[in-house]
C-alpha cells in the first residue's frame, strides 16, 4: 500500500544526518490508493506535509501526459511531469532549484 512506502521512507530518512533529504516518489497519476481498503488521500497528504516539516523534501515524479493532476499537484508542491526523454532535464532542474 502507498502509505506503507511513505512510512518506510520516512523511517529510513529521518535519522540521516544530511542537511537536505530528498525523496523521489514515482507516480502513476492516480493520486493515492483507492480500492477495497478505501481511499488514503488525506492520510497521504498529511504524511507528506509532516515529512516536509521534518526536513524531508518529497518530489513527485510522473511520466506521461498531464491530465487531471489537481490531487497529485496538491500532494506534491514539487512535481515533475514529463516524458521519459525529457526526464534528465526536468528532474535536474527541480533538483538544482533545491540547492
Amino acid at each position: 500500500m502507498y502509505l506503507t512506502g511513505l512510512a518506510l521512507a520516512e523511517k529510513a530518512l529521518l535519522p540521516r544526518r544530511e542537511r537536505r533529504k530528498v525523496m523521489l516518489v514515482l507516480h502513476d497519476g492516480e493520486p493515492v490508493y483507492n480500492g477495497d481498503m478505501g481511499n488514503d488521500y488525506q492520510k497521504s497528504l498529511s504524511r507528506l506535509r509532516r515529512m516536509d516539516r521534518q526536513g524531508i523534501t518529497p518530489i513527485g515524479l510522473y511520466l506521461g501526459e498531464s491530465y487531471n493532476m489537481d490531487q497529485l499537484e496538491a500532494l506534491f508542491p514539487r512535481l515533475v511531469i514529463t516524458s521519459g526523454e525529457r526526464l534528465p532535464e526536468k528532474l535536474g532542474n527541480m533538483l538544482r532549484s533545491l540547492v
